[in-house]
């Protein structure tokens, strides 16, 4: 299945994909988080609760955390801002992997 995504944003966005190639895949489709990366920042719960600043915020929102809330619980947290840092979304390794001009 991942390999039929490839092949369509091969053909439907040559420009960004037509070098791509699938590396890995989840180890079950269809199952959620059977793959995670540590980040150079970890986001906390508490980071979350206090809705804490970053520096390096990379954007805002309202997401909640799949805790499977209630509908009333859920509508309690929604308009709610929090600032996830873009060096959570960073692998520890990518710093090598990916590097920056001087």
């Amino acid at each position: 299945m991942a390999e039929a995504y490839r092949r369509a944003l091969t053909e439907f966005a040559p420009a960004a994909f037509a070098n791509s190639f699938v590396v890995a895949t989840g180890a079950v489709l269809g199952v959620r988080e059977t793959r995670r990366v540590t980040g150079d920042y970890v986001l906390t719960l508490e980071d979350y609760a206090e809705r804490r600043s970053f520096p390096d915020e990379i954007c805002r929102n309202s997401y909640f955390i799949d805790l499977h809330q209630t509908k009333e619980e859920h509508k309690a947290k929604m308009d709610e801002s929090r600032r996830p840092p873009a060096s959570s979304t960073t692998a520890k390794a990518s710093r090598t992997a990916f590097p920056t001009a001087a």
